[in-house]
């Protein structure tokens, strides 16, 4: 079931549901009872890339501002790495970083983009087309 939420790109509520149906729709029991725990350790695969650590704003002094939680990623090529591996991309990935900032808020991405190494294929109308946000 793994394999098929890889291939679906299916949320972990989305694999509930189909998992549910497939159930319901057959007299027989296709879909293992322990499939969520296996999505849950699935999922937490990527928390050994990412540390989190508490700050304070050092522009104010009072207490009424407690600390924030700030989680990041140390080593981004390792995350790359380990997000390759897992999506069993082939060949020489295209690896796009980017960053959103605004409202007291930053947001990094990471998109892993296969390269269509076939080439019997028609080649692309436009390049990559930009993602995030309006320039």
């Amino acid at each position: 079931m793994v394999g098929v939420q890889i291939g679906t790109r299916l949320s972990n509520r989305g694999m509930s549901k189909l998992a549910s149906s497939l159930n319901q729709a057959t007299p027989l029991r296709i879909v293992e009872k322990n499939f969520r725990e296996k999505f849950d350790s699935f999922r937490k695969s990527l928390s050994e890339h990412f540390e989190t650590k508490a700050i304070r704003d050092s522009t104010k002094n009072d207490d009424q501002h407690p600390s924030q939680l700030l989680v990041f990623c140390p080593d981004v090529g390792s995350l790359a790495n380990h997000v390759i591996k897992v999506m069993n991309v082939s060949g020489d990935p295209l690896i796009k970083i980017g960053i959103d900032g605004g409202g007291g808020f930053l947001k990094v991405s990471l998109g892993i983009i296969a390269r269509n190494t076939d080439s019997n294929s028609p080649p692309p109308k436009r390049g990559l087309k930009a993602t995030g946000v309006k320039r």
